[in-house]
């Protein structure tokens, strides 16, 4: 790609992220507005006071160096001058104040509708998306990349504003002083706008680089983090120390290069800066001494000069400061530009209050997204029915496709081939909350949130009456063991339950499926994790929790499975065999070998 092609793909990029980030500050346009009245306020209170050096030094200064017996008037006057520029002085004190509290304000709440939106997104993404994305990663969005755009709304874009407002008014001014020596001045911007356009080409992928990095770092952090027992139960520490430094090493290599490409920007302003300055006051001395103009206005014009410099430093700072955060707005935009691949249908409804039968009719599934003739089917033309009320257990090897099948049932994904019923009614043309309030799962890996027992059993049903989660909890068996908790209910669960034990953060996932009373139940390995004592004491558990409710059990305990309505055996993505536990081992198939097996075992 030539750098002409280069700069056209990168010229609408910024400008549809700049169009992005405004949106979010719609909402706070009269806020915005005062920001700008005060920054107009505070320009022109900064614009008066060269002037009024002009008139100290022509009216004052000036006449006592000719007239040495007007010492008196001159020291009233320059302390009228003075006072009137104190006064200025604090005046530009209380405005910055304000505008400092006003963009403060602005940057925090902007960044916190973001945040809001960042959250309320990642909530509706699909599994597919996590399936494919760092956990590290999306947490670096939320987290670093923010805190990195809050630059802009509570720093950079304010600064710019005023700059911008400060450098009109120096150069109107100059002109109105002297427009020859405003023209002298004009001949330093050639070199600052090619300096500004290399500068900017070169450091926007530097710090594009910079955020890569750290969000490598990020991800492999929060990796560490959650396999912790893996990497200490396989002696990986010094391993992953070398990774770790290698990231480490890549990130300091990308940021030493972004600053090291803004360390030669900046000179290189000041040194054209430097040079004007020089131009200015020969050229100025000149004319004073030709008498096309006074020594008060060639020091008023010098004030103006480097109240024009002045903000064209500022603005290099503050572009340096908005490539960084336009790195980091990239990625948030990403991120809150990717669509849920499974969404409502424009029609869809509200599922009514279900009796539970579930029909899978020729149903195959992929996670590919290749073309049909290519892709890996996980699933291959699978069809059942199950009636109101059945427990369904579904065994065999693994990587069968249990799990799929059994996450296909609340639409997790979207099947490519056959459709899945509801009580007739086909889930695509369903409202996802709707179907998920009527689907309680529980998983292997039980997974409670911080906060108390009664908040993790009350996390489907927030309104439900703690005296209703006790009953609950009493049906189904769980009331004495979570009852003897140091706290009972009220004990605080540590994160991801740490503080429990395995059993006990099983029988908190079980009340909390009954709890929020769904028709449909799933259980995934539901006791694949604790020992056979514990299996046993969580059977009652178990029995109580599927009641009257249509069950999908995914399990290698085939203990868990003989009193199952009906037991489906999936081999290579099929159904190779149904039937109850008796009928299988009469047939004396794969399930009967299987059993078998366990038996032995």
């Amino acid at each position: 790609m030539s750098w002409q092609e280069e700069e056209e793909r990168f010229k609408p990029l910024n400008r549809a992220l700049i169009k992005r980030l405004a949106d979010f500050a719609v909402p706070y346009k009269w806020h915005m507005l005062t920001v700008v009245v005060v920054w107009l306020v505070y320009t022109v209170v900064g614009l008066v006071q060269p002037d009024l050096f002009r008139r100290g030094v022509d009216n004052y200064v000036v006449p006592a160096l000719k007239d040495a017996g007007a010492g008196g008037v001159v020291t009233g006057g320059l302390l009228v001058i003075g006072a009137v520029m104190v006064g200025l002085g604090i005046f530009q004190l209380i405005l910055r104040l304000i505008r400092i509290w006003i963009d403060n304000y602005l940057g925090q709440w902007i960044t916190n509708d973001i945040r809001q939106a960042i959250f309320g997104h990642i909530q509706v993404l699909s599994m597919s998306y996590f399936d494919r994305t760092k956990q590290g990663w999306i947490i670096a969005r939320a987290d670093s990349d923010l805190d990195t755009l809050e630059e802009i709304y509570t720093w950079a874009v304010p600064n710019l504003a005023g700059s911008l407002l400060t450098l009109v008014g120096a150069v109107g001014m100059m002109v109105y002083y002297n427009w020859r020596l405003a023209i002298a001045v004009s001949l330093t911007l050639p070199p600052l706008f090619v300096i500004t356009y290399f500068f900017r080409r070169t450091v926007a992928n530097a710090y594009r680089e910079v955020r890569r990095t750290a969000s490598k770092i990020t991800a492999n952090i929060a990796e560490s983090i959650s396999g912790i027992r893996v990497v200490q139960s396989f002696v990986r520490q010094d391993r992953n120390m070398e990774v770790f430094d290698e990231l480490n090493r890549e990130n300091v290599a990308a940021n030493i290069y972004a600053a090291k490409v803004w360390q030669s920007y900046w000179p290189s302003i000041g040194f054209v800066g430097a040079i004007g300055t020089t131009v200015i006051i020969w050229y100025g001395s000149y004319m004073v001494y030709g008498g096309q103009l006074t020594p008060g206005e060639l020091f008023a014009f010098i004030g103006y000069m480097g109240m024009f410099f002045g903000p064209i430093n500022m603005m290099g700072r503050l572009y340096n400061t908005l490539l960084a955060s336009m790195a980091a707005a990239e990625r948030i935009c990403k991120l809150l530009d990717t669509m849920p691949e499974i969404t409502d249908a424009p029609d869809a409804v509200d599922l009514p209050r279900v009796a539970g039968s579930v029909c899978f009719e020729n149903v195959s599934f992929s996670y590919d997204s290749e073309d049909a003739e290519t892709r890996h089917w996980v699933l291959d033309d699978v069809s059942f029915d199950a009636k109101p009320g059945q427990s369904v257990a579904l065994v065999g090897p693994t990587g069968a496709g249990k799990t799929t099948i059994v996450s296909l049932i609340p639409r997790f994904y979207q099947v490519q081939k056959g459709r899945i019923l509801i009580d007739g009614i086909d889930v695509k043309n369903v409202t996802l909350k709707s179907m998920h309030r009527q689907t309680g799962i529980v998983l292997q890996e039980s997974f409670l949130f911080s906060g108390t027992v009664m908040d993790n059993l009350r996390y489907a049903r927030p309104d439900a009456s703690e005296s209703e989660v006790i009953e609950q909890s009493k049906r189904i068996g769980s009331y004495d063991i979570l009852a003897d908790l140091p706290e009972g209910f009220q004990t605080q669960v540590g994160e991801r339950g740490g503080n429990l034990s395995q059993g006990q953060r099983q029988l908190v996932s079980f009340t909390r499926a009954i709890v929020a009373d769904p028709r449909i139940l799933i259980l995934d390995e539901a006791t694949a994790s604790v020992d056979t004592k514990t299996e046993q004491a969580l059977q009652y558990a178990l029995e109580r929790l599927m009641e009257r409710r249509t069950s999908f059990v995914v399990a290698h305990r085939l203990s868990t499975v003989r009193n199952a309505d009906m037991v489906l055996v999936i081999q290579d993505g099929r159904i190779t065999e149904r039937g109850t536990h008796s009928e299988l081992l009469a047939a004396d198939g794969a399930y009967a070998e299987m059993y078998a097996e366990f038996i032995k075992a």
